[in-house]
């Protein structure tokens, strides 16, 4: 299973995930801002990190889906990128959900 979560900063994609890990098996959680953070000390722009990031949150979501591991991603979903999981969750016939957050005030 692949479940895709978006939202605003502070929506609660962290925490959603977070309750979501506890009730699955077998989850890998990804979020690109983690995964930025790790390429900090590089000399890049913010442009070619988020690049970069995404293709490490792809070729993990791959290998995961292929093993039979539930995957959780958290990071910007434009049109372009919601096809790519769409693709890669037919290749693997696993199920996605897509999920956008929403800060209430």
């Amino acid at each position: 299973m692949l479940i895709l979560l978006d939202g605003s900063k502070g929506a609660g994609k962290s925490t959603t995930s977070k309750i979501l890990i506890q009730y699955l098996n077998n989850v890998d959680y990804l979020s690109i801002d983690t995964i930025r953070r790790s390429l900090q000390n590089q000399e890049r722009s913010r442009a070619d990190k988020n690049k970069e990031a995404f293709g490490i949150i792809i070729t993990t979501t791959s290998e995961s889906l292929k093993s039979g591991r539930n995957v959780i991603v958290d990071c910007g979903l434009i049109p372009g990128r919601i096809k790519i999981f769409e693709n890669l969750a037919n290749e693997t016939n696993s199920k996605i959900y897509k999920f956008f957050r929403k800060k209430f005030y």
